[in-house]
């Protein structure tokens, strides 16, 4: 009897939860005690072997590399008289992107023209220099003229000689007509100033004739040791190589204004390296200066990556680590750890150098991993096996 109300107390008890099952569920939804919910949920793996490495996570910017920037001016002070580049353009390196008219570019190219001509004038002197000095006319001639001086200078002395010696004959003649009382006093004192004219004009001849015999000999001297022509030939030489070193400086002027053509009167401002125009401060018919900065071009196919490490990571870092970018889906190194913290943030400065495939822009904000520990092995479950 004992086990037969056991039995219907059991039973009971069992009608009542299911009753209270039921009433509590959506008609006709059949529930299932928590239990035998988890347990069908529950999935198995098998732990295996996996290779860790410990990292230091950090957040950064991009920033553009500097060395990869460029900026382009004015060479000189003038007026902007067209522009062909617009910002967002993409330019390759000495692409024109502006033309200047400068007073200074006309100056130098004035200059070296000025000095092309005369280097020309220099080079025909010299040429006919070395033909005369072949065919001996630049030692013969200077010789020939100080001979005809010399022989010219005989001639006055022998002409000043003669009117001094008739000088003489007339006073001494009207002196003896004076002592018979023929001549005057008078006659006497032209005679002699007469006379004294004729000595000066003798002497000066005599000592004209004296220098134009030095000349001669000097000349003479000169021809035969050959260095007139030495002489005439180097001042050529001279002037050619002056005319020369202006031309020079004045075609070295002309470059670094950025002319590629002697010819031009203005200078085509041009793109120094390949990238994308970000910013131009010019218009057409402005007036620049030679300080001002006109274009700036960028070539973002390589950035920095710009992470802050806080201080409790400073000793784990070293230059040349492999830095992970998983918002990137790429690899970095670190190339530089800046040996001052910032004051704000008392962070360290880590720079990353990222290659950009096209779609990242300066100034985006990314995750990094540093890898900063050697990989090591050990058992390890997916993280969603963690509950």
């Amino acid at each position: 009897m004992r086990k037969v109300a056991w039995l219907v107390a059991w039973a009971v008890s069992l009608l009542l939860c299911y009753w209270l099952g039921r009433s509590r569920s959506t008609p006709g939804a059949i529930q299932m005690a928590a239990p035998a919910r988890q347990a069908k949920a529950v999935h198995t793996v098998t732990a295996a072997s996996r290779t860790w490495q410990d990292t230091v996570v950090a957040t950064g910017n991009l920033t553009a590399d500097p060395d990869r920037q460029s900026q382009v001016g004015a060479p000189a002070a003038g007026r902007i008289t067209d522009i062909w580049a617009k910002v967002g353009d993409r330019v390759s390196p000495g692409q024109p992107l502006a033309r200047l008219q400068s007073q200074e570019v006309l100056k130098a190219a004035a200059d070296y023209h000025h000095a092309e001509v005369r280097y020309q004038l220099a080079q025909k002197t010299l040429a006919q220099r070395r033909q005369l000095a072949r065919l001996g006319d630049l030692s013969r001639r200077p010789v020939e003229e100080a001979r005809n001086e010399y022989a010219a200078g005989r001639s006055e002395v022998e002409i000043a000689r003669s009117a001094l010696t008739v000088a003489r004959k007339r006073r001494a003649r009207n002196l003896d007509l004076f002592q018979y009382g023929i001549a005057t006093e008078q006659q006497l004192e032209e005679d002699q100033a007469s006379q004294e004219e004729a000595q000066s004009r003798f002497d000066k001849a005599r000592h004209q004739l004296e220098v134009a015999g030095e000349h001669r000999s000097r000349e003479e001297r000169v021809a035969h040791s050959g260095a007139l022509v030495t002489t005439k030939i180097l001042e050529a030489e001279t002037e050619a190589a002056l005319a020369r070193e202006e031309m020079e400086h004045a075609r070295q002027l002309l470059k670094n204004y950025g002319v590629r053509n002697l010819e031009d009167d203005f200078v085509d401002l041009r793109a120094n390296r390949a990238g994308v125009v970000v910013q131009r401060t010019v218009s057409t018919g402005q007036w620049v200066s030679a300080e001002q900065e006109l274009f700036q071009i960028l070539d973002s196919s390589k950035l920095w990556l710009w992470l802050n490490l806080y201080e409790k990571d400073f000793p784990k870092v070293r230059v040349g680590m492999t830095v992970r970018l998983p918002d990137l889906k790429q690899l970095g190194r670190v190339s530089y750890l800046a040996p001052q913290l910032e004051p704000g943030s008392r962070t360290q400065l880590v720079r990353i150098e990222v290659d950009n495939p096209g779609p990242l822009r300066v100034g985006m904000f990314t995750r990094a991993e540093i890898q900063v520990g050697p990989p090591h092995a050990s058992p390890g479950l997916p993280k969603t096996a963690v509950q």
